[in-house]
């Protein structure tokens, strides 16, 4: 854990410099690497960031991702297949489409050995990763290291179990961040 570490953060200005730490981080990974997203694109840049994670992965990196069952609705299952294969895993967040669909999970987050984190209001996909004026999004960013990290690890673990145990209720979700 990262207790007893100062807090820092860096501000990544846009999805080019999310992009290259994304990979920076998951490249650097040696235990772990935790993914919450909603949007998981079946595109070219979707498809080189499953590419790094599958290494991760075959590396021996316990690679664990949870996608949004209506944010990433157009990316299959069978995108997955080659992380699944390398011994990563993915859980879709509330895939069930009935009156209580709006509960969704629009969080976006990376965890690299429970010590360093990225978050922001990027997803994963071409749009998210250009500089906002050329290309793409105005993505903003931030890389996190310290105690809120631990925070952050903490709650993956209890939506990581809610959703292997298929009963996620939005209070378990709350009591988490308490």
């Amino acid at each position: 854990g990262t207790r007893g570490m100062s807090t820092q953060f860096r501000l990544l200005s846009d999805g080019l410099e999310i992009r290259r730490e994304l990979s920076a981080i998951v490249a650097g990974a040696a235990d772990s690497v935790c993914v919450v997203m909603y949007i998981f694109s079946d595109d070219a840049g979707g498809r080189s960031v499953l590419s790094e994670l599958v290494d991760a992965a075959r590396r021996g990196v316990r690679v664990r991702l949870v996608i949004d069952g209506f944010g990433s609705v157009f990316t299959p299952d069978r995108f997955f297949a080659p992380l699944c294969e390398a011994g990563g895993r993915f859980q879709r967040f509330n895939t069930r489409w009935h009156p209580r669909y709006l509960f969704r999970n629009h969080q976006k987050f990376v965890i690299a050995d429970g010590r360093t984190a990225l978050t922001g209001g990027f997803n994963i996909g071409v749009p998210y990763f250009g500089d906002g004026i050329k290309s793409g999004w105005r993505e903003t960013g931030i890389r996190v290291e310290g105690p809120p990290v631990d925070e952050l690890q903490d709650y993956f673990n209890t939506l990581w179990n809610a959703l292997a145990r298929g009963t996620v209720k939005l209070r378990d979700l709350t009591n988490a961040m308490q």
